[in-house]
């Protein structure tokens, strides 16, 4: 999870990218014009999902490659060639297969890496790369990331993902017991937003700082999306069971 500040400055970064005038500049200036993110972080803090929001918030196309284990180059130079013009191209655990990761480092499996590094990194600001779109890489291990691959010009923002600190957890909880910013109907023995905020307090009290992911808070707290109070009855039983 990051922060609002991250979220705000993220999307002004991609906002000024998109700026047509952007465009003309990188043309009067010589330089390709792309765009290339990396997002790193334990699983569950939100990678894809805010790769997701960006699409939705800038009206763009998103094209996924949920892994590029057993895919093969041509494959992946094709998704390239025939993405939009404009758009975002979104390739998930960029280290998985051991693609990216630093020479000499055998992937999981002890098997020979899929696409050469070479190969991605000519995709991604090679002679013949395309332009326009914007790529945005995960990763949950960026150590393992060869440094030919996130090097400056290549990479043009890292943004660290996080575990969810105890403000965020009582976001969490808020956002999951309220619609449209106002408390929802249907919630057992919880009457206004002052009652549900409080709630919110003594339940993320409970959880140790940075230690879950957003996805862990989330998904205990739909085993009681009615009964708020409920949650919290049993603080202990909510850490293990995240």
């Amino acid at each position: 999870m990051v922060d609002r500040k991250t979220i705000t400055n993220l999307l002004s970064n991609i906002g000024k990218y998109l700026s047509p005038d952007t465009a003309a500049w990188y043309a009067d200036h010589g330089i390709p014009y792309r765009r290339s993110y990396l997002f790193s972080g334990p699983p569950g803090t939100g990678k894809s999902s805010m790769s997701s929001a960006i699409a939705r918030h800038f009206g763009l196309e998103l094209c996924v490659v949920t892994s590029l284990k057993g895919i093969e180059p041509r494959q992946l130079d094709s998704l390239f060639h025939m993405a939009p013009p404009c758009c975002i191209i979104l390739l998930e655990d960029i280290d998985c297969a051991g693609v990216g990761q630093r020479q000499g480092d055998a992937d999981s499996s002890g098997q020979s890496k899929e696409i050469p590094l070479s190969e991605l990194l000519n995709l991604i600001d090679g002679p013949n790369a395309r332009e326009g779109h914007i790529l945005i890489m995960t990763t949950n291990h960026p150590e393992n990331l060869d440094d030919a691959l996130v090097r400056a010009g290549r990479v043009d923002l890292h943004v660290e993902f996080k575990n969810a600190t105890r403000e965020q957890v009582e976001e969490i909880f808020i956002a999951m017991y309220t619609r449209h910013g106002s408390i929802a109907t249907d919630l057992d023995g919880v009457a206004d937003m002052a009652q549900l905020k409080t709630l919110a307090q003594q339940y993320s009290s409970n959880i140790p700082n940075g230690q879950f992911s957003p996805a862990q808070i989330q998904g205990f707290l739909l085993n009681h999306k009615k009964t708020p109070r409920l949650a919290i009855m049993k603080p202990n039983d909510a850490v293990v069971t995240i």
